[in-house]
């Protein structure tokens, strides 16, 4: 991708950009401005800030998964901690939202983890070319708490009026902010505002938006960026390895599911289905329900591994 500034900015209207070096950038739609809606109201229809667009959905397209988790909503923003155990989860979902939205997708990376391999596999899996997909994945990659600020406060507007995406994805977006050249006191004020930033944008936009964090564990006593991400999210859903074989997934809300191996042989996850068991987590909260596939339990690391 082009770096726009010393930021690594998407680009400016007009400007024309390579996505993660394939292709180069496709026509995009142009979302009405005060122009449009001038010439609206002179033919008598209502403003186009007044039009009511459909709600967007987009299922994960792991069966098991969406039937715990249901649809990713327009609209809300939820975060996917622990993705290290699903490492592919992110780029279906990114690829999932061009080919079934049929809309574009902005992703802002903080941790350096946006990947055109894993996105091309994605590509691939799910019967889609590269070439046909990546180009619509518009990316701006930040190294610093300043310009991940400057990308979500100043950049991602922008992107957003121009690409008229479908998915808002934000890798890492807490992760610089842990820098030693940063006092505390300012980085929880640029985070807290860049995260009310991604909020307004997808609820005032109806943005199916989507967060991912590497990390399974909660917030740290004193850990001071956890709870400014978890308060300024609609939902949450922690991926949690139980063992070589299971993992499982738990919602804010206490409710938890354990994700269980593929049978030998199983390539990926659409297999897999609920096994019909509930009971309480080992919290004492919430229900788990067991995911596996009919053939029993072996080999989880192959079955999670076909999410990469």
């Amino acid at each position: 991708m082009e770096s726009y500034g010393d930021v690594g900015l998407l680009p400016p209207r007009g400007a024309t950009e390579a996505v993660l070096g394939h292709g180069t950038a496709a026509a995009t739609a142009t979302v009405p401005g005060p122009a449009a809606d001038v010439a609206g109201l002179a033919g008598g229809a209502p403003p186009a800030s007044e039009l009511v667009a459909p709600r967007r959905s987009l299922l994960v397209g792991v069966p098991a998964i969406d039937r715990f988790l249901g649809p990713l909503v327009g609209g809300q923003v939820v975060l996917l901690r622990g993705l290290e155990h699903a490492p592919g989860l992110m780029p279906r979902i990114v690829v999932g939202a061009v080919l079934e939205l049929g809309e574009d997708v902005v992703l802002v990376d903080g941790g350096n983890a946006a990947d055109p391999y894993r996105l091309s596999a994605a590509c691939r899996r799910l019967g889609a070319r590269p070439e046909d997909v990546l180009p619509r994945v518009h990316v701006a990659r930040a190294f610093t708490s300043f310009q991940m600020s400057a990308i979500i406060e100043d950049a991602l507007p922008r992107a957003v009026e121009e690409h008229a995406p479908g998915l808002l994805a934000v890798l890492s977006v807490d992760e610089l902010y842990n820098d030693e050249n940063v006092g505390r006191d300012q980085a929880v004020v640029l985070l807290g505002r860049a995260m009310d930033r991604i909020r307004s944008l997808a609820e005032e936009r109806g943005l199916v938006a989507v967060m991912g964090d590497s990390r399974a564990h909660r917030a740290r006593p004193g850990d001071r960026f956890g709870p400014i991400v978890d308060a300024r999210v609609h939902d949450s859903v922690t991926f949690e390895r139980r063992s070589r074989r299971t993992i499982r997934l738990r919602r804010r809300d206490g409710t938890a599911a354990l994700l269980a191996s593929a049978p030998p042989g199983q390539l990926t996850l659409d297999d897999f289905r609920y096994e019909g068991r509930t009971g309480r987590d080992d919290t004492g909260q919430g229900h788990v329900a067991l995911l596996g596939p009919p053939g029993g339990h072996a080999g989880i690391d192959e079955g999670v591994s076909h999410l990469g």
